[in-house]
């Protein structure tokens, strides 16, 4: 049990042993400065409880060394709060491990500086939690590298907010793994930036789901190239809102499939402007079907090119009127 109290001619210099450190009461650990930290041996920090953990003094976490802190029972971080973590040394955090960050409170990710971020282990990120994410300021966002992105659990993309994605730069946002992406969660997509979108490579559209997509702004939509459009899922172009549907590039629509056209609902068809309807890629048109094409006005049905409507099927040409 806990129930002793730290001895009053405690020596910094000598430590606790790990018999005594396993009796100390939670309460005693708040009157802990810098300089009695040093007492904390790391075989005694490797028993630590969290509520011990918990009651520390935040100034006294200045004192921690990468050490101490590499020693320290994973299950220690359950008790981690904000304050102590805004008041750990930089030079810690590259000891953090993976079981460590696991056991973290997401609570103390609050805490987190940018600084301290970026001294962040990779082989820790590796442990992070979509909770624990969610609470990440996002300055750590605005200054994060590629690195340091792609060293991230993929699972924990879920916890991720649509400030946290918009803060980052385009660059590390084009860096991003498929793994991270598809665990990404899809109200985050409210975030992101014509200039992030401009950095996806390609081959990323087909990862993307038609949640995500559904996310997107008209901003971003307006941004997207002909070579992204082509490795869109047809489910997630199905899934775009109609009243954003006018921002999609003539030049990427000169690029449609069959597939993506089949997933095209009638409302949405509705809602393309006549450069739209004028850019459809020809080869494609014969997926359209009568239901599509029956709300296209006769200047809208004009719009379509000579080739594309050579290709559509009887049913779709009657439709036209």
């Amino acid at each position: 049990m806990m129930t002793a109290k730290l001895p009053a001619n405690f020596d910094p210099s000598k430590g606790l042993s790990i018999d005594q450190l396993k009796s100390l009461m939670p309460d005693e650990f708040k009157n802990f400065n810098p300089t009695m930290i040093q007492g904390l041996k790391p075989d005694a920090l490797g028993i630590m409880s969290p509520d011990q953990f918990m009651k520390m003094n935040p100034t006294a976490m200045a004192g921690f060394t990468p050490e101490q802190m590499k020693a320290m029972a994973p299950e220690a971080f359950q008790g981690m709060t904000p304050d102590q973590m805004k008041n750990l040394g930089t030079k810690v955090f590259g000891s953090f491990t993976k079981e460590q960050m696991e056991n973290m409170a997401a609570e103390a990710m609050k805490g987190m500086k940018p600084d301290q971020f970026k001294s962040m282990a990779a082989t820790a990120l590796g442990g992070l939690t979509p909770d624990q994410l969610a609470q990440m300021g996002a300055d750590i966002f605005r200054q994060m590298d590629p690195k340091k992105l792609v060293a991230m659990a993929a699972d924990a993309m879920a916890g991720m907010q649509p400030n946290q994605l918009g803060s980052l730069s385009p660059r590390v946002f084009g860096s991003i793994k498929p793994t991270q992406l598809d665990q990404m969660a899809p109200e985050a997509f409210q975030g992101l930036t014509p200039d992030q979108m401009m950095k996806l490579r390609a081959t990323m559209m087909s990862v993307l789901s038609p949640e995500q997509v559904a996310e997107m702004s008209t901003r971003v939509l307006k941004v997207l190239n002909p070579a992204q459009f082509l490795k869109l899922a047809p489910e997630a172009l199905g899934e775009i809102d109609p009243a954003k549907i006018p921002a999609l590039p003539p030049a990427a629509l000169g690029k449609i499939t069959d597939g993506q056209v089949d997933a095209l609902d009638p409302t949405q068809v509705d809602k393309m402007t006549t450069k739209q309807l004028r850019a459809l890629n020809p080869n494609a048109c014969d997926a359209f079907d009568a239901e599509q094409l029956d709300t296209l006005t006769t200047a809208e049905a004009k719009a379509l090119s000579p080739k594309c409507v050579k290709n559509l099927s009887t049913e779709a040409k009657e439709a036209l009127g």
